[in-house]
Order: C-alpha cells, then sequence, then structure tokens
C-alpha cells in the first residue's frame, strides 16, 4: 500500500490530518516529517516510494515551493514525477499562480473544522489512490 507523505511543520496539523485520515477510512500510511529537509531526505532514502505528498508552504527553512522545487528538479526521475500537493491556510490567489508555475498538482486550502479535513482526506485519496494511475505503478494493478 502506498504512503503518504506529509510535509508540515505544524505537529497539530500532522495529528489531525492523521486522525481525519482514519476517520474516513483511508488506508494509507501517512509519514510525517516536520521539516522539508526531513521530507527531501525520507523521499532519498526510502525503500519505497510516497504515492502523494501533502506539502505546506509556510515552514521555517526550507519552505513549500523549495521542497517542491527540489522535488521536481531532482536527478531521480522517479522522485521528479510525483504527485504533489499543497494543503496550505494560504487562499491567497497570487500564491495558487506560483505554485501551479512551479508544477504542483494540486493546492488545497486547510479547512478549519474537522468536517473539512475528513471530507478532503476522503476526496484526496480517492482522486490519488482509486482514480488516477500513478507514474510509478502499473495502471492495471491495485492502486491502494
Amino acid at each position: 500500500m502506498l504512503e503518504i507523505l506529509l510535509i508540515d511543520d505544524s505537529e497539530s496539523d500532522a495529528k489531525l490530518i492523521r486522525r481525519t485520515a482514519q476517520r474516513a477510512n483511508v488506508l494509507n500510511p501517512i509519514v510525517h516529517c516536520p521539516t522539508g529537509e526531513e521530507g527531501l531526505a525520507h523521499l532519498e532514502t526510502a525503500a519505497d516510494l510516497p504515492g502523494l505528498v501533502l506539502l505546506d508552504i509556510n515552514m521555517p527553512g526550507m519552505n513549500g515551493y523549495d521542497v517542491l522545487r527540489a522535488i521536481r528538479g531532482s536527478d531521480r526521475t522517479d522522485i521528479a514525477a510525483l504527485p504533489v500537493v499543497f494543503l496550505t491556510t494560504s487562499e491567497s490567489p497570487d500564491e495558487v499562480v506560483a505554485a501551479y508555475r512551479d508544477s504542483v498538482n494540486s493546492y488545497v486550502v486547510k479547512p478549519v473544522d474537522m468536517a473539512g479535513f475528513q471530507k478532503i482526506m476522503a476526496g484526496l485519496s480517492q482522486y490519488w489512490f482509486e482514480i488516477v494511475a500513478l507514474p510509478h505503478e502499473d495502471p492495471a494493478g491495485p492502486r491502494s
């Protein structure tokens, strides 16, 4: 089963995402890295790459854009092709444009309540693990 890599400096958001994913019956394990540097190190050393990267924009040190550019610029084509979703509090139209310009796959604004998070986690899981073919899997094989 493909994991979800969550790169977010907020421990409370990470706990909320895990809890709401469980309530939304998301079976994919969620690996949390609190910094961009740790997230990139995880990608470089993981035995199996995640099926999805959830990435916060506003983090100290490497921000989400820095991490996204590092992923897209990776010498490893399997890392460069990973689906990356910005999951952020920013609703700025300029941020949305910048994110897509830098080749993010989706831009999702963090909801303010648990029900909203649960809906988002269910939708992301369904879309990325049941509907689309991911770059490092057999399109005819299982997606979860």
